[in-house]
């Protein structure tokens, strides 16, 4: 299939994505930073400037829901098509799995950056002004590192967050309770780089120099997964 023709996909994919997945996003995610946003404003306004209240916000809605909406919005993306018996009516043209999953991928990212900036422009108008340059950079990575590894999953089971959770929860809480022990340190490299998403945040929300090896290991670590995904696609029927 031409180029084109596959391109002509993306629409309709990123409409897929809405309905199916995006409006479940910008509903959980804006219930969460409304939870954060409004008794901190009131809180916090008693004790900070106005102008360093916002950022404060900002920095905390961004901890607590970014990881959330990327999980949501990449959960199922290949797996919920094989359950469903969708796979049959999408692949009627002959239309390569890796291609058009791989596009997926980045149409919903794509996505989440829209339901980042709709959620931003609510916080603009409640709150007050604040660069989107941080919390859309923190999507971005948090996608490429999370959703990577959940496309994987996906591609054989329909328990890919869960999977994702077991993976990266164990990676904290190995690095939080075994730290210095040695099997840590000859394992760590394996692991999910959990740690780097808060360092990176910090750094960024602070303006500080941005630890790139911490940077490289988290987008790199996720788009192994994701490229493996892609070999599974190639080498295994998805109704399999």
């Amino acid at each position: 299939m031409k180029r084109s023709q596959i391109i002509a996909y993306m629409p309709w994919q990123l409409w897929d994505f809405a309905l199916d997945r995006g409006i479940a996003v910008l509903f959980t995610a804006g219930l969460m930073a409304m939870s954060i946003v409004w008794p901190g404003h009131i809180a916090l306004s008693a004790m900070m400037p106005p102008e360093a209240v916002t950022m404060e916000l900002l920095k905390v809605a961004v901890a607590q829901t970014v990881s959330i909406m990327v999980v949501i919005a990449a959960s199922g993306m290949v797996a919920n098509d094989r359950i469903g018996g969708f796979y049959r009516f999408l692949f009627l043209k002959p239309v390569r799995q890796p291609v058009y999953y791989g596009m997926q991928f980045f149409v919903t990212l794509a996505g989440v950056l829209a339901i980042g900036l709709i959620l931003l422009s609510v916080f603009w108008i409640l709150v007050g002004w604040a660069s989107p340059a941080v919390p859309l950079a923190m999507i971005v990575v948090t996608y490429l590192a999370l959703g990577g590894t959940v496309f994987f999953f996906s591609t054989f089971t329909r328990l890919d967050w869960a999977m994702l959770v077991l993976l990266w929860g164990a990676s904290a809480l190995s690095r939080a309770i075994f730290a210095d022990s040695a099997w840590y340190q000859a394992t760590k490299w394996v692991l999910p780089p959990v740690h780097h998403l808060d360092k990176l945040r910090g750094a960024l929300f602070a303006g500080t120099p941005v630890d790139v090896g911490g940077l490289v290991w988290l987008v790199g670590y996720g788009m192994l997964f994701f490229v493996a995904g892609l070999v599974v696609l190639e080498r295994k029927a998805i109704a399999e």
